[in-house]
């Protein structure tokens, strides 16, 4: 199964083993080739886009990206005086690699420790197990040290990459350019396993859509296995693919009004003091200023000059 868009229900299983387990309740199904689902709203989408004067439904894709820190991946293993597991790794997660080379070993998290130096960049990639487990075996095999130094073009076909996901938006709006609706529906590729798969498209919708007030918006998500290399954490975690999607769908709903974009988003975006749309109880106290920011960015790129364009 190598195109993501074929892959839920295709009679090819990338996880046909009966022994599969999901250890979270994420919506999970190894049958159905998904890693996770799921759907999170307020309101009737579908009755307030109906009632809009304008509406906008537009697909996005983002592809997958690889990382390119300048220290690639390498762990070495070796038992103290005390026979527990040492893992030395170039790792942004030690609590999730003891707990992962503890799981597959079969052992008590107490027998391991991960120790981090600092490290050669992550920027995501390095949030997940990527070396760790084969020196960790090794060493619990034999007792003897072991390490595992991954080369450029190993980092490059061998680590996990950002998701790659289709984004389909629906915007419904007034004529006066007031936003009511957002309807977003994610597909994820997590690859062969699900590395950070039901936790990047979380923040695809939630990181996105508060970013608009509305009075309904709904957010339902598929993450799908392929038989391609594992995805990952890779910066902005997710969100990077929802508010890309968001703003684009902004900026055409905003271009099709015949709306200064700029303008669009001052009429629409959540002020310091108000709820954050989707989250009523998380009021945004003192530390959102996105007005200022916008504000000051329009003056940077001297956009009142340059909009709609500059000969």
């Amino acid at each position: 199964v190598l195109d993501f868009h074929t892959a839920m229900d295709n009679p090819v299983l990338v996880h046909p083993e009966d022994d599969w387990k999901s250890l979270c309740p994420v919506g999970a199904d190894n049958k159905r080739n998904l890693c996770a689902s799921g759907v999170d709203g307020e309101g009737d989408v579908d009755a307030v886009i109906a009632d809009c004067d304008i509406v906008l439904d537009e697909t996005y894709h983002v592809k997958a990206m690889q990382q390119s820190m300048m220290e690639t991946f390498r762990t070495c293993t070796y038992l103290d005086t005390y026979g527990r597991l040492i893992v030395l790794s170039s790792t942004q997660i030690p609590f999730h690699v003891r707990r992962i080379v503890a799981n597959a070993l079969d052992i008590s998290k107490a027998k391991v420790r991960v120790i981090k130096p600092r490290i050669g960049g992550g920027f995501g990639a390095k949030q997940t197990v990527v070396t760790e487990v084969y020196p960790a075996i090794v060493t619990w095999k034999t007792g003897k040290p072991a390490k595992m130094i991954y080369t450029r073009e190993e980092s490059m076909i061998a680590s996990s990459p950002r998701h790659e996901m289709e984004v389909r938006v629906r915007l419904g709006a007034m004529s006066d350019g007031t936003i009511r609706a957002i309807d977003l529906h994610p597909l994820s590729n997590t690859g062969a396993f699900g590395e950070h798969g039901p936790t990047t498209v979380g923040l695809s919708g939630h990181k996105s859509i508060p970013m608009y007030h509305t009075e309904a918006f709904r957010f339902q998500y598929e993450v799908v296995y392929t038989n391609r290399m594992s995805a990952g954490a890779y910066r902005g975690y997710g969100a990077t693919q929802g508010i890309f999607a968001v703003e684009s769908a902004a900026d055409e709903l905003a271009h099709k009004m015949g709306m200064d974009p700029v303008k669009f988003r001052e009429l629409n975006m959540p002020m310091e003091g108000e709820a954050l749309p989707g989250y009523p109880d998380v009021p945004i106290n003192g530390s959102c200023t996105m007005d200022k920011c916008l504000a000051r960015a329009k003056e940077m790129i001297g956009w009142d000059e340059k909009y709609p364009f500059r000969d």
